[in-house]
């Protein structure tokens, strides 16, 4: 049995391959109690909305806004509506000298006139029936200025009826379907710039039931498979706490139980990229094993590129791609509004280009380095702790069926559990059942004790 060593990561194996003649754990138990976020299930999508949708959505605003006022027959047709209400009120009495200054502003609008108070010939000159017009536009001035104040009673009826005969104003579309709409040279209203968009991520937790013996207890009195237990049971109820992770790997590292200590590891490093007791453990338990997923391997000890993407976990990267994704989002957006504003269009677009440019290649980054992941990216991803036989239904009183094999190292995905079994697909695209005993998940998705079923889309 091995005693657990107080030392620092820098004591693990610098690769995989290192051969020790002494194996050496890293610090612990932790205290548990430190939740970290798993992968989502569509980041990428994510991403592409929250860098499209919203200044796609403020130019389809302004363009409908710049359609709306460039609408000339629009206060033609508001004063029209007005009009009638008011000769209604008149021919219900209310010969007011309001009604009739209401009468005569409002049909200033209705006519192309181009003056305030024309007189009765420039009124006329721009109607469709020049002599009614100008009969109707001296008579109302005849009541308003003249010292009899006369109004004929016939005049709110011949008003209406010379209304009526107003041919129908067109009826433009209010939809921008003009080229100018979409890339005007200038707009009259500065508009305010887009807000970041804020993205919010599930964060899957769940209440830790206690254990029935105190794992750390255990482990100091040197039961480490209960310890080991203890630990993994807890994790499973409480996904994201990488201490218990950990803590079930120093105790299955005790007893050489390397695969199991090897997927908890992976578990706690997929979280927690910052401890340095989490990133030596994983090395040092993936070193007692013959093979390794090429992802992970590649994430630990491969090139500076893949090595940079293992800095962070993939939870990181889908923050740091949203807010790449927000910075492109206003960028595009300041873009949008130098189209339409008249205050300095160059600044804002020059200000929005260097935002765009910035938050596109973060974005860009942070989905390049979720792909590196591999099959880790997956929330429902796994790791295989032990040699397990893939079956095509999950029993084993069927002796006629074709197994293939999974090695410890293997990640796999898990896209549906029944009983005590769970169906994967590795990342070549087999899938088959195997027996959940001999999976470790990385993110928690399986409820432990439960008859659990997860619906996921198969990857493509």
């Amino acid at each position: 049995m091995i005693a657990p060593a107080r030392t620092s990561a820098a004591a693990a194996p610098s690769a995989l391959e290192s051969e020790t003649s002494a194996i050496v754990l890293p610090p612990g138990p932790f205290p548990a109690g430190d939740v970290r976020p798993g992968p989502t299930v569509r980041p990428r999508a994510a991403l592409v909305i929250v860098a499209l949708a919203p200044p796609l959505l403020l130019w389809l605003g302004l363009a409908l806004g710049r359609a709306r006022r460039e609408d000339a027959f629009r206060a033609r047709r508001v004063s029209r509506r007005a009009l009638r209400r008011v000769l209604s009120e008149m021919r219900g009495g209310d010969r007011s000298a309001a009604r009739l200054e209401r009468w005569r502003e409002l049909t200033t609008q209705l006519w192309p006139v181009g003056l305030a108070v024309p007189t009765a010939d420039e009124l006329a000159a721009s109607t469709t029936e020049p002599e009614t017009w100008r009969t109707l536009w001296a008579e109302s001035e005849e009541a308003l200025f003249s010292p009899r104040h006369h109004l004929a009673p016939d005049w709110p009826e011949r008003a209406t009826a010379a209304l009526d005969r107003v041919a129908p104003l067109p009826q433009l579309t209010w939809l921008p379907v003009r080229h100018g709409h979409w890339l005007p040279p200038l707009a009259t209203v500065a508009l305010l710039a887009v807000l970041g968009v804020t993205a919010v991520q599930t964060l899957h937790a769940a209440t830790m039931a206690p254990p029935a013996a105190d794992p750390a207890a255990a482990y100091g009195e040197g039961k480490f498979a209960e310890a080991a237990s203890g630990w993994a049971l807890a994790a499973s109820q409480r996904p994201g706490d990488w201490a218990l992770h950990h803590n079930a790997a120093l105790a299955r590292g005790q007893i050489g139980q390397w695969g199991p200590a090897a997927g908890h590891w992976t578990a706690a490093w997929a979280v927690n990229r910052e401890e340095r007791a989490v990133q030596a453990g994983i090395l040092t338990g993936l070193s007692e094993l013959d093979g390794v997923d090429p992802a992970l391997r590649r994430l630990l000890v491969g090139r500076p590129s893949d090595r940079l993407a293992g800095r962070l976990s993939v939870a990181s990267w889908e923050r740091l791609g949203l807010v790449g994704a927000s910075a492109l989002s206003i960028g595009l957006g300041l873009v949008v509004i130098s189209l339409y504003t008249p205050i300095r269009p160059r600044i804002w677009l020059i200000s929005g280009a260097v935002v765009a440019v910035v938050g596109g290649a973060v974005g860009y980054g942070a989905v390049d380095a979720i792909a590196r992941h591999g099959v880790l990216a997956d929330p429902l991803a796994a790791f295989v702790t032990e040699t397990s036989d893939v079956r095509a239904v999950p029993s084993e009183l069927m002796t006629n069926q074709q197994a293939a094999t999974l090695f410890p190292g293997t990640m796999v995905i898990v896209d549906r559990t029944f009983l005590s079994w769970d169906h994967v697909i590795t990342e070549n695209g087999n899938e088959g059942w195997v027996r959940s005993e001999a999976l470790v998940w990385l993110y928690g998705a399986r409820k432990t004790g439960e008859i659990a079923t997860v619906l996921r889309e198969k990857p493509e």
